[in-house]
Order: C-alpha cells, then structure tokens, then sequence
C-alpha cells in the first residue's frame, strides 16, 4: 500500500517504512553480535598464551625489534642484507611499542590479537555497505566471519582471526581502501589521485597483494575516463612503494637467489587438494551465477570484477607453473606464495555470497528464509566456536612453545644480555623440509643475526646454501668436528644449542641454559686452542 500525494507522487507506505527500519536494526544487531563472538572466541584462543604461535608472527617481531635497534633498511638476521619483508606492519608495531613503552613483544602480539582481528569485520560490513547496501552488508560480514576461516587456515580463506599476522591486517587495509577508490575516482581535480595514491602506497608497503589489487582497482575506474589521474595516483603509489623496493634494487640489483620462501604452498592449494578447493569456491561462483541471472548490476561489481581477475591470474599461475622455475617468463620472473592470492579470492567470494543472498531470500517464503537463516548462522556459530587451526595453535603453544615455536627463556635472554649485532650458530639442518628450530626461531624474533635460517625464513635475495655451509662448517668446530672456519672468530659470535648437542667448552663457554636449550659464548679464535675472553 502506497500513499498518493496531491501531486501525484507516491511515498512510502508506514508500514514498509517501518520493515525498512527493522532491517536496518537487524543489520546492526548481527554486526554487533558477530563482533562480540568474533572477541570471545580471540580471547578464548589466546588466553595464557605469553607467545604468539605462527612463525610468520615471530618473524615480524624480529624485524619490529629491528626497527628499535636503529636498523631502518636492513635484514636483522642477516649482516649486509636489506628487509625483504614489507615494512609497515613491524614499522607500526615499533612505533607503537617506543609510545607505550612496551617491552614484551611476543606478549602484545598474543593480547592484541584478538582486537586486532576485529578491524577486517569491521573493514568487510562497510565496504560492502558502500558499495551495496546494508543488508548485503550484513548477510556478507556473517559470511566473512562464520565461513571463510571454517575450513582452512587464516592466509588461505581470510576471515576473522585472533592472530596479529599481515594476512589478516592487511584484509582491513584492503577493504578500507577499496570501499573508498570509486569516490575518489570521481573526485574533481587531482586531490582524489594524490589521496588514492598515497593509500594504494601505503597499503602496498603493508603487502604487496593487496597493493597490486588496489592498483588494478583503481586502472579499472578510471583507465578510460581519467588518465591523468591514473598517472597521477601511479607516481604517488611508486614514490611511496620506493620506500620497501629500491633498497633491495640497490643493495641486491642481481634479484632473487633463493627461491624456497616464496614457492611455499599451504596444504590446501597444493595440486592433490583440487577438488577441495573447487569445492571451497563453487559458493561464490554460485553466487555470481545468481546475481547475473537475477540482473543485479551493483555498483560494486567492477571494483569486484578488477580485484577477482588478478586472483585468479595469480592462481592460475600457481598452478601452471607448478613448482619448477623453467618455463615461460611469467614463471621465472619473481614467486610469491599463493596462498595470499587465494585469500582475497575468498574475501571476495564472502562479497558475492553476502549480495546474492537477499537475492534468494526474496524467492523464498519469509518463514522459509527465516529458517534457512538460522540454521546457516547455527551452523557458522558452531564453525567459529570450534575451528580446529585455533585449538592447535593454542596447543602448540602450550604444550611445545620450548621445542616448536620459539624457546620464550631463550629469546629472552638473546634480547637482554646481547647486542644487536650478535651472530649466533644453531646447529639443526635449516633446509626446507627440516623440523623448525625453536632456538633458531628465538633468536630471530630477538632481532639478532643467524649464519643461516631456516630455508623457508631466509632472505630471498641472500645465498641461503652459502649461509648454510658457513652455518654448517661453524657447528663442526664448536662440536671439535672440523676446522675452523674463516671469520668466526671476527666478531662476538654466540650459540644456541639444543642440551644434548656435545659442545666443546673450550671453545664455547656455557652462559645460559633453559629446559631445551642452551647458550654459549665463544670464546676462541684460533683452531689451536682458546685464548679467554672475546
């Protein structure tokens, strides 16, 4: 029922008014309510942790205590190399930590998590708000939360996550500034590229992917209309991507030397899991079909056409590549880990399936779609609440921190009784396919210089089977196994060992011991015998 107006117009009914409303409060009170599970469920998983579980989450703390021991450009677990990682993340954190004056960082990275993990919730409801409408917003963020990390880890399918990791930082970066390309766009003048080019930047400096995928964004709004503003907001974004790219052109001009980190495959992308990750992306493929069909033209559709066509470019790269590095140029010319490819690919899936799903709810009877509403969010509830990565990240935590994580006593003491500069020998094989070496891993969330990593950890732009030689050739020795090998004794050079590793303490004198490990200090320089002190 409508209301005719004198001159003809119609307004709206009160009571479709009053629908109106109640869908928007509906929208609101899911938000809010996945917002409050999203935390419980980040507490309840990070609660007694006092060391964050991913190795990628140690790895950022090393770089982060780079930052605060002065090292601005450079790798600090490797002498005379740049950061190969991207900078903001730990950049941030150290700014954050210098404000606060925080000195546990493994500690604010397990209890900022959870909150943390909220701004990509939060990113996703008004990004798709913006780009098409509140309802598709909510039924979207459900989807994002209770879906996307059901079934695989947080850098593969996205979603909610307690763990501060760039993968899940980055989502929010993301959306943020997606939500906002298509206004700025169509900004007069070029004040809208100069902004965009400074967020798309930014972003980049955050993580590549993402970067990528903004730019492609932005070319897409505007690549026929403005190109002056597509040149614009481009010569912003590479002044302030120079930031992370030219040192490693400068110091490292001969490119990538060691290729195993950025050819790492999480388990769900590798070729024997086809089908379950066909599975995991017919929904959204689904979705698409259903708003074609249904002639939904959303004015988000390109920005969603721009960011799906370089997922899927870097997926079917991955794939036809495969894991050798000969082939066609597109194959040889540099190798990121997929898996950041797919995330987004499912960030955008949860886009799709949150927009057609009104769509299906009004071919259905109301008490019908009621229905198949709880019980979809019933059973994304019962996903969140029990997601097996959770529980065995916690456990590892737990029960294995000393021996599979880091070695929290260990790192502690590299932090405070040494200098930045320290160079330490682990005796554990580095190589891809070796067990993690949680001493090793203590020393480069402590910022300090490794003779080797391990293989996957390493710098891409670093001779990784020279460090390893060295590393190798430094554990003989200090094991009276072999010679000793040019240069260790150069500088104040340390070990961490596990406690049965036969350590000659003539050459190394024992400082410090934990319940796995133990640290030496070497103390010689010459093959024949030790001269006290260093």
């Amino acid at each position: 029922m409508t209301v005719v107006t004198g001159g003809g117009g119609r307004l709206p009914s009160e009571p479709m008014i009053v629908s109106e409303r109640r869908r928007e409060q509906a929208a609101w009170l899911l938000l809010g309510a996945l917002l409050v599970l999203c935390l419980a469920r980040g507490l309840t998983a990070t609660t007694g942790l006092v060391v964050p579980p991913d190795l990628d989450a140690l790895r950022d703390i090393g770089f982060t205590q780079g930052f605060l021991d002065g090292n601005w450009f450079g790798d600090p677990s490797y002498a005379g190399t740049v950061r190969y990682y991207p900078p903001l993340l730990p950049a941030l954190m150290a700014l954050l930590i210098r404000i606060g004056g925080i000195s546990d960082l493994p500690g604010l990275w397990v209890q900022a998590g959870p909150f943390i993990g909220l701004l990509p919730v939060l990113a996703f409801f008004f990004f798709m708000r913006r780009l098409f409408g509140l309802t598709e917003a909510a039924c979207g963020t459900a989807v994002f939360v209770l879906a996307n990390g059901a079934w695989s880890d947080p850098w593969v399918s996205g979603g909610y996550s307690p763990w501060l990791l760039v993968p899940v930082v980055g989502q929010a970066a993301f959306l943020a500034t997606a939500g906002w390309l298509p206004r700025l766009a169509a900004r007069p003048g070029l004040s809208g590229a100069i902004t965009a080019g400074l967020a798309i930047g930014l972003v980049f400096l955050l993580h590549p992917v993402p970067g990528m995928l903004l730019a492609a964004i932005a070319a897409a709004e505007t690549v026929y209309r403005r190109t002056g503003w597509l040149l614009v907001a481009g010569t912003i974004t590479a002044l302030i991507a120079s930031v992370y790219l030219l040192p490693m052109l400068l110091m490292q001009p001969g490119g990538l030397v060691h290729r195993a980190p950025g050819g790492w495959t999480a388990d769900a992308l590798r070729p024997e899991a086809t089908m379950a990750l066909l599975a995991a992306n017919l929904p959204w493929v689904v979705a698409a079909a259903v708003l074609w069909r249904g002639g939904s033209r959303p004015k988000g559709a390109l920005v969603l056409a721009a960011w799906i066509t370089i997922c899927l470019a870097g997926l079917g790269r991955h794939f036809m590549c495969g894991p050798d590095e000969a082939g066609p140029l597109v194959c040889r010319a540099g190798r990121m880990p997929v898996h950041h490819f797919h995330l987004y690919l499912q960030v955008a899936g949860a886009c799709l399936i949150g927009a057609a799903l009104p769509v299906l709810a009004r071919h259905l009877r109301p008490i019908l779609a009621g229905a198949a509403a709880v019980a979809l969010l019933g059973l994304g509830v019962a996903a969140l609440t029990n997601r097996a990565f959770d529980v065995r990240e916690r456990d590892l935590v737990l029960f294995h921190a000393d021996t599979h994580v880091m070695d929290v006593a260990a790192y502690r003491w590299i932090r405070e009784q040494t200098p930045p500069g320290a160079l330490f020998v682990t005796f554990d094989d580095t190589g891809a396919n070796a067990p993690f070496d949680a001493g090793a891993f203590a020393v480069m969330a402590a910022g300090r210089r490794l003779m080797a990593l391990h293989a996957l950890f390493s710098n891409p732009y670093a001779d990784w089977s020279a460090h390893e030689a060295t590393r190798r050739a430094a554990a003989a020795w200090l094991m009276d196994q072999g010679p000793l090998p040019p240069g260790l004794g150069d500088s104040r050079v340390w070990a961490i060992a596990p406690g049965n590793v036969p350590i000659d303490e003539t050459r190394a004198l024992p400082v410090f011991a934990t319940a796995a490990h133990r640290i030496y200090a070497v103390r010689c320089s010459t093959p024949a015998g030790c001269a006290a002190g260093h």
